[in-house]
């Protein structure tokens, strides 16, 4: 069978066993016929840098592992077989366990493909390394010169530490040490350390252990202590004497044994009774490789003698009468190193027998049983031979006085007595007041003797109690004082009374002075004074006059004073008397320091009306009694009065229980306080109105935050200002609390904003979530297609686009007069395209709305800043 084509082959085998003839024909030609011919298709080779051959490597774990992990780069299709001798080949690679299975085992891979030559590898080998583990070796101790402890250790978390089954004992581990039975002690101690250790499979860290080696402890039997014990014998002696152990070393302290001990190799002695009773001894015991051994305290005995040196056979003294006391005895009397007893010496002798003790004094004295004597003094009688006067006393004021008796100088005693001499009587001054008067303690006037200086006293009365007095002179009481003195003043005199508790103004003393041109001064000691002038007193017959006056604002409502009080020193008074007076009075009210030279504005409470009225403004001045500033009122009726202290006059002004303040012409100076008489709430947008009928408004504004402190703080998040209806809204509020004020304002003279009070702060709570704004990012003009792409915007549902060739403002916002809308749907849409935009130019703004709400309806965000573009075809 010939074809036209020649057959073809592709691998190995296909050429090998494809054998082709060839047969050549052509018109007049004999056909030619060859023999068969066979293509040749040698194998191909495999390259050793094209394969990639990864032993494994890694931390001995107890587990088996490949030695080989991956073979890579192989041609594909390939068969890949393993051996560890080169000859015998299997499929499955061999595995390895230990660091020396690792070491040990060689592994070969071959590699075969049809039409490839086939590829062996050299030896391969896994790596397995040691696990690192830590070994804590244990600390011992020994006493000198025993055996050595057995060596231990610890594996500390051998669970984590150890791997597979291995154990403990599988480690092999042998510990070392260089301490031996004579090691002596030292205070390092010796080290415990790893000797060797057999699983290879392990790298182990040993941390060193310390042998430490005690002293070792005296035998008691060895040592013997003795303290001494005998009586005074006027030597010295050893403490203590002893048997110790051989070779060892003995010291001696008086002290407490402590770090800064000293020691000494003495023992000390003692001589006396005190000296053994005082002194303690310690004994300590020491030798190389021993605990040193301390004894103590220790005490030795020593026993007092029987009798002193000079101990007498007869205790008897004679000594004549001048011999007053024991001391004065004649020393040689005693025995030598003998005195008298202390509490003997300075002992009075009386006439005939005396007794004494005298005691032992010698340097060795405390070391005897019998140290003291008791000697019987025998003294003679007195013979009077010195006499003289005495007790004479010269008579006093109060005391009588004595002519003297006559007694024996020797022996004191009286020969003759004298007799009395009458006292003289006291001889008194006109006195002085030496205690001022108060509300609690009567005055006192003093009187002095002239002879004797004694002082006798007389009580005056106290302040406050109702008895006026003339300044300066307490002694002075009574309104008769009072009427005494106007009698005999003359014309532009002044006179001061400090009223002394009394409120009441006698007729008696208005008709004194009635049409007289000088003045009383009347100090109600609590910093008001009125004044009063005999001239403006036209009554026929005056009356008694209410003078009380309180420090109080108590009648008038704090709403109306509270309004025109910013100095702190402010304050209020109310007056005894109510109505018009007969005559005007001045009050002089005592001002603090620092209001000396401020506006004293004076208010009346207008009770009928209910109001405060400022009818007077003085500057507070002239110091009216020493340098205190005071301030002078002219008054004309009662009852209440408040004043207001500042720089500006304040006169005209009158304060109303709305909170409003007018001027004397009935013009608003402040608006009346205004309140929160409803609210709205719409999706995010709340709307405030305010009770009608402000008086004095011209505006109001509104604040509102998340604060419920921010009238304090002045923090709000938004404010709205209103000159028309009192209301205002608040648009696109976030969800969740707010809290909401107002006030009312009027302008001054200078277009400032005069505040009325803020109303109650209103809670209300926002439910739906408003949407973030959203902002425009690019606007692209194509002909007549527009197409606007803004930003995506938190929690909203989709957006609306606006389009007009118009703007309008409203309510603060700037949007397109709505030309062209569109509204989509979905937050993650953001761009919209408009087409057959006319030419022109146009304005865009775009918002983002959710369905946040109970009914579904659309919560908007804020517009976005509107853009401007042109569209020119």
């Amino acid at each position: 069978n010939w074809k036209d084509d020649c057959p073809t082959v592709k691998s190995v085998a296909d050429a090998a066993n494809t054998s082709v003839y060839i047969q050549i024909s052509k018109e007049n030609y004999t056909t030619w016929t060859s023999g068969s011919q066979n293509a040749t298709i040698s194998p191909k080779g495999i390259s050793d840098s094209d394969i990639q051959i990864t032993p494994y490597s890694g931390i001995y774990d107890g587990s088996h592992h490949k030695v080989i992990s991956s073979v890579t780069s192989c041609p594909d299709g390939c068969t890949i077989k393993y051996s560890i001798d080169g000859i015998n080949w299997k499929d499955d690679c061999p595995t390895v366990k230990s660091v020396a299975d690792a070491a040990n085992t060689s592994v070969y891979i071959q590699i075969s493909k049809e039409n490839y030559t086939t590829w062996t590898s050299g030896p391969q080998n896994a790596t397995i390394s040691p696990k690192g583990i830590t070994i804590n070796i244990t600390n011992l101790k020994k006493t000198y010169g025993t055996d050595n402890p057995a060596l231990t250790f610890t594996v500390p978390d051998s669970k984590n530490q150890l791997v597979a089954n291995d154990t403990i004992e599988s480690l092999g581990i042998k510990l070392t040490t260089t301490a031996e039975i004579s090691s002596p002690v030292n205070s390092s101690g010796y080290p415990i350390t790893l000797k060797s250790y057999t699983n290879k499979n392990y790298k182990i860290n040993a941390q060193k252990g310390i042998l430490r080696i005690n002293p070792a402890t005296f035998d008691e039997d060895s040592i013997k202590i003795t303290a001494y014990n005998g009586t005074y014998d006027g030597d010295e002696h050893p403490i203590i004497t002893g048997i110790f152990p051989t070779g060892s070393n003995v010291e001696y302290s008086t002290e407490s044994p402590n770090e800064t001990t000293i020691w000494s190799s003495t023992c000390p002695n003692v001589k006396t009774v005190a000296d053994a009773k005082k002194t303690n001894v310690w004994i300590k015991i020491s030798k190389d490789n021993y605990a040193t051994k301390i004894y103590g305290p220790i005490q030795a005995t020593i026993n007092p003698a029987s009798e002193a040196p000079g101990y007498p056979s007869t205790a008897k003294i004679s000594v004549p009468w001048s011999c007053k006391k024991v001391n004065e005895i004649a020393t040689n009397l005693l025995p030598a190193n003998w005195k008298w007893q202390t509490e003997d010496a300075a002992k009075d002798l009386q006439v005939g027998n005396n007794s004494a003790a005298a005691i032992y004094t010698g340097e060795d004295k405390g070391n005897y049983v019998s140290g003291t004597v008791t000697y019987t003094i025998i003294r003679s009688k007195c013979e009077h031979k010195h006499t003289a006067e005495r007790y004479y006393s010269s008579p006093s004021c109060t005391s009588s006085g004595y002519s003297g008796d006559t007694y024996c100088k020797d022996c004191n005693e009286t020969i003759s007595y004298g007799y009395t001499i009458s006292a003289y009587g006291h001889d008194y001054d006109n006195g002085v007041i030496t205690t001022e008067p108060t509300a609690e303690t009567d005055g006192i006037i003093t009187y002095t003797c002239k002879r004797c200086k004694h002082q006798d006293t007389k009580t005056l009365g106290k302040l406050g109690d109702g008895e006026p007095y003339i300044e300066g002179s307490f002694q002075k009481k009574g309104w008769d004082a009072v009427n005494d003195l106007i009698k005999v003043s003359k014309e532009k005199d002044t006179i001061s009374i400090t009223l002394n508790g009394s409120k009441t103004l006698p007729a008696s003393v208005l008709s004194g002075i009635k049409g007289k041109d000088f003045s009383l001064n009347l100090d109600m000691e609590n910093g008001f004074i009125w004044k009063i002038n005999g001239t403006s007193i036209t009554a026929e017959t005056p009356a008694d006059i209410d003078l009380s006056v309180t420090n109080t604002a108590e009648y008038i409502p704090a709403a109306l004073y509270s309004l025109i009080s910013t100095n702190q020193n402010d304050f209020g008074f109310h007056l005894g008397r109510n109505g018009a007076f007969d005559f005007p009075s001045v009050l002089s009210v005592k001002a603090d320091a620092s209001c000396a030279g401020l506006m004293a504005n004076l208010f009346w409470y207008d009770v009928e009306n209910g109001v405060l009225q400022c009818i007077q403004t003085v500057t507070v001045g002239g110091a009216f009694e020493r340098s205190i500033p005071y301030a002078d009122f002219t008054l004309s009726k009662g009852q209440d009065y408040f004043i207001a202290f500042g720089t500006e006059s304040l006169n005209g002004r009158v304060i109303h229980t709305d909170g409003s303040i007018t001027d004397e012409n009935g013009a608003y100076l402040r608006p009346a306080n205004t309140k929160i008489s409803s609210h709205s709430i719409d999706r995010n947008k709340l709307t405030v109105k305010l009770s009608k009928g402000c008086a004095g408004a011209q505006g109001y504004d509104f604040v509102i935050s998340k604060k419920s402190n921010m009238l304090q703080t002045g923090k709000f998040s938004k404010t709205v200002s209103s000159t028309g209806k009192p209301q205002a809204s608040f648009r696109y509020l976030a969800k969740g609390t707010w809290y909401v004020a107002a006030r009312s304002w009027v302008l001054d003279a200078q277009g400032n904003k005069v505040y009325g009070s803020w109303t109650k702060i209103k809670k209300i709570k926002i439910t739906v979530v408003t949407p973030q704004q959203p902002k425009i990012r690019n606007i692209t003009v194509e002909g007549n297609t527009v197409t606007i792409t803004y930003t995506k915007c938190k929690n909203a549902t989709g957006y609306e686009i606006l389009l007009g060739n118009k703007y309008k403002t409203s309510a603060g916002e700037k949007y397109p007069v709505k030309k062209y809308v569109k509204r989509t749907e979905g937050k993650n849409t953001v761009t919209v395209t408009f087409t057959i935009v006319k030419k022109g130019t146009w304005y865009v703004t775009v918002r983002s709305w959710n369905k946040t709400s109970k009914n579904k309806s659309r919560v908007y965000s804020p517009y976005s800043d509107i853009k401007k573009f042109k569209v020119k075809k």
